[in-house]
């Protein structure tokens, strides 16, 4: 089982300190570094998860780093200030030569796009024409372009933004996954609440987990519930814990490809 990851990635840097007193220049809290952690975010992040999960997994990916930093107090585990850099991708970091990848050997494909400029409606587009199975998570607002997949996971906010278009094509429903938080997902208009509570520390990462336990289990059962079970599932355990985290026990192995080098 192979499977291909095409999409934005980040930096999550994550800096825990300690607060006890107010700045004297401003009503803001000082606080004081104590740990720091970093790690692949966004597409990495879902690539991570899947090869935890033990699937082989590629990833095609930016170049140029985004990095995300988030200040937490480490005693409340509240997170103060999320501070983002590079956030939009130059335009010569996108994927135009990508069409030269052959992606007949990969068993499926996830589009994880978060729209900062590594991917256009065109480069997603093409994806869906060339591959077997096509999963897109996606921070665009939805249109024709998007009907190649063959499952599209968006969260309640996205859903929002793209409402009216998923109102129109009823006939593609059952390709769309809404993921609702500690309310649980929706799928095919039924929503499907958390079985167990939850104590939740940290939703960082948990739409990627989501989404790489989803596929992680269709690709080996083809039974979409089930598969949509377990994502919720290995979704609740990660937002028990502090930062971003992986759902599967392997350590993650994933092959990053140099688009710019293919020809």
């Amino acid at each position: 089982m192979k499977v291909l990851v095409v999409g934005d990635s980040c930096e999550d840097i994550f800096l825990y300190g300690k607060i006890e007193r107010v700045s004297p220049e401003a009503p803001v809290p000082v606080i004081e570094p104590i740990n720091k952690t970093t790690n692949i975010g966004m597409a990495g992040n879902v690539a991570n998860n899947l090869s935890s999960l033990g699937i082989d997994c590629d990833l095609v990916t930016n170049s140029n780093k985004i990095t995300k930093t988030r200040f937490i107090d480490s005693k409340s585990n509240q997170m103060l200030l999320r501070l983002d850099e590079n956030d939009n991708l130059p335009s010569d970091d996108n994927y135009d030569k990508f069409h030269n990848l052959d992606i007949s050997e990969y068993n499926a494909v996830i589009v994880s796009d978060y729209d900062k400029g590594f991917l256009n409606t065109s480069h997603i587009s093409e994806i869906f024409q060339k591959s077997k199975i096509t999963f897109l998570q996606t921070s665009k607002s939805l249109d024709e372009w998007c009907l190649g997949a063959n499952f599209i996971k968006i969260n309640h906010l996205e859903y929002l933004k793209s409402e009216n278009f998923i109102s129109l094509h009823k006939d593609h429903l059952s390709k769309f996954i809404v993921t609702l938080g500690s309310r649980g997902f929706q799928y095919d208009e039924k929503i499907y609440p958390v079985n167990n509570e939850v104590d939740v520390r940290d939703l960082s990462g948990a739409g990627d987990t989501f989404l790489a336990s989803f596929v992680s289990k269709y690709l080996k059962k083809y039974n979409i519930l089930d598969s949509l079970m377990f994502a919720q599932n290995m979704a609740s355990s990660v937002v028990e814990k502090s930062g971003v985290n992986i759902a599967g026990d392997k350590k993650p192995n994933v092959k990053l490809i140099d688009y710019k080098k293919l020809s």
